[in-house]
């Protein structure tokens, strides 16, 4: 399966070692879940071939019915194991074992409970982290079957007035709350322009961009004001390390960028 999972990942960074990693996931999972299992997919920046050594490994596998508890130990000493490894992807999985007929549905998005494991952790816990629109609407656009069936039949189309909708929302949690957390290090720097810049992407066009191109869509949308702070958060990814102290020389633009979000959206 190895030279299958490679041909998958064009472009991506250390692209054996992942593959060597997620056929590992699969495989382990496979076994765990039993008739359970559904499929195995990639969606995220790996997905919309935009990766970088900063990125999570996005993963969605899907089963048929809830993981019982059994197979949720079992999950957990599986990811466990993983996340110490030696390869640089097995700190970087990040992704959830999402129920089919809830991931197919598009009412009640946010309120599921599935086994998740949070990007550089080993451990699974239940949330509601991966069941959103933008999820859907990559997994749906640009997902990877690493097994299973192709992932437009496990996922609908997301109309773009939910994608609005739900850029919208976001919008309006994020922004009052920036000023708490935004300059506090290097990787929040980065991590609050980047994607301010993807909700406001999909707040305007419907679509669900990747952190590159939701910064190279944004650079556009003043008149270029802002093309040297996005340009400088996309170099920064992987170059400097998520602790280091926030640039203070990007500061002052990031507040202007915020506000102009803001006053765009209306939030």
């Amino acid at each position: 399966m190895a030279r299958r999972t490679l041909d998958l990942l064009t472009g991506a960074p250390r692209a054996d070692e992942l593959a060597a990693v997620l056929d590992d996931l699969v495989a382990a999972a496979r076994q765990i879940l039993g008739d359970r299992f559904v499929g195995a997919y990639l969606h995220g920046s790996l997905a919309q071939g935009d990766a970088d050594l900063e990125s999570d490994a996005d993963f969605l596998i899907i089963t048929g019915g809830p993981v019982d508890e059994e197979q949720f130990v079992a999950l957990a000493r599986l990811h466990h194991r993983l996340a110490h490894g030696e390869s640089h992807w097995t700190r970087h999985l990040e992704g959830s074992y999402a129920v089919a007929a809830e991931l197919r549905s598009l009412s009640g998005v946010g309120r599921a409970s599935w086994p998740y494991v949070d990007h550089g952790s080993d451990r699974l816990e239940i949330s509601n982290h991966c069941d959103t629109i933008s999820a859907r609407v990559i997994l749906h656009e640009n997902g990877i079957a690493l097994a299973g069936p192709s992932a437009t039949t496990v996922v609908p189309r997301v109309p773009g007035d939910l994608v609005v909708a739900d850029a919208a929302a976001r919008l309006a949690e994020w922004l009052p709350d920036l000023d708490e957390w935004a300059f506090t290090d290097a990787w929040s720097q980065r991590y609050s322009v980047l994607n301010l810049a993807r909700m406001v992407a999909a707040h305007e066009t419907g679509q669900v961009l990747s952190k590159r191109a939701g910064a190279g869509w944004a650079a556009t949308l003043w008149g270029g004001e802002f093309a040297p702070l996005l340009e400088a958060m996309v170099a920064a990814r992987g170059a400097t390390a998520f602790d280091d102290p926030a640039d203070p020389a990007w500061i002052p633009q990031q507040h202007a960028f915020f506000a102009a979000v803001a006053a765009r959206s209306g939030s």
